[in-house]
C-alpha cells in the first residue's frame, strides 16, 4: 500500500466508527436485565471439583500396566503418609507433583468423561483407588467441591452489557 492508500483507508476506518457511534444508543440496565432473564441458564457455572492426583504414565513401553505399582502407592497413602508428599515422590506428572498433585477447579466441560466419571463419585476427602483412563493411571483426592449455580446479574452485568453493545455494532457495520 501507497501512503495515500494507507491514509485513506484509515479515514474510511475512522468515518466508519464515527458513523457506528452516532447510531448505537447506551446499554440501560433494563435491557441488560431483560436479555439476562431470557438467557440466564446459558451462563450457568457448571458443577466444579477441587482435585488433586497422583498419575503414573500409559506412556512407558516396558510397563504396559502399572496396576500394581499403583496398588503400592495406595499403601502408602492407607499407612498414613501425607497425599501432597507420596504426589511428590511418585506422579509422573511433572505440572503438578511438586504442588501436592494439585489440578486446580475442574468440570466436565473442559476435562475428559472418563476421569470426571471417577471425580464426580468420589466423596470429598476420600481418595480412589487406582483408576485407569486413557493417560494412565491416577489416584484422585477431591478437596471441595462447589454446586452447579446460576450466576447472579451483578456478577454478569457487564458482560451482558458488552455482548449487547457488541451486538449493536456488528448490526451496523458494513
Amino acid at each position: 500500500l501507497t501512503k495515500t492508500d494507507m491514509r485513506q483507508r484509515i479515514h474510511e476506518a475512522v468515518q466508519d466508527e464515527a458513523f457506528i457511534e452516532s447510531r448505537i444508543a447506551p446499554i440501560t440496565e433494563q435491557a441488560a436485565q431483560e436479555w439476562y432473564r431470557a438467557h440466564a441458564e446459558e451462563l450457568r457455572i457448571p458443577a466444579l471439583h477441587r482435585v488433586s492426583h497422583i498419575f503414573l504414565s500409559r506412556h512407558v513401553p516396558k510397563k504396559p500396566d502399572r496396576t500394581v505399582e499403583m496398588r503400592g502407592i495406595q499403601r502408602e497413602l492407607q499407612k498414613g503418609t501425607a497425599f501432597t508428599i507420596v504426589a511428590a515422590k511418585y506422579s509422573e506428572d511433572a505440572r503438578n507433583k511438586n504442588h501436592g498433585g494439585e489440578l486446580g477447579w475442574l468440570s466436565t466441560a473442559r476435562t475428559p468423561e472418563d476421569f470426571m466419571a471417577h471425580v464426580e463419585k468420589l466423596h470429598v476427602g476420600a481418595v480412589s483407588g487406582p483408576v485407569e483412563t486413557r493417560l494412565g493411571w491416577h489416584l484422585l483426592l477431591v478437596t471441595e467441591r462447589r454446586a452447579s449455580r446460576l450466576p447472579t446479574f451483578e456478577e454478569v452485568k457487564e458482560e451482558v452489557v458488552a455482548l449487547l453493545d457488541f451486538q449493536q455494532r456488528q448490526k451496523l457495520r458494513p
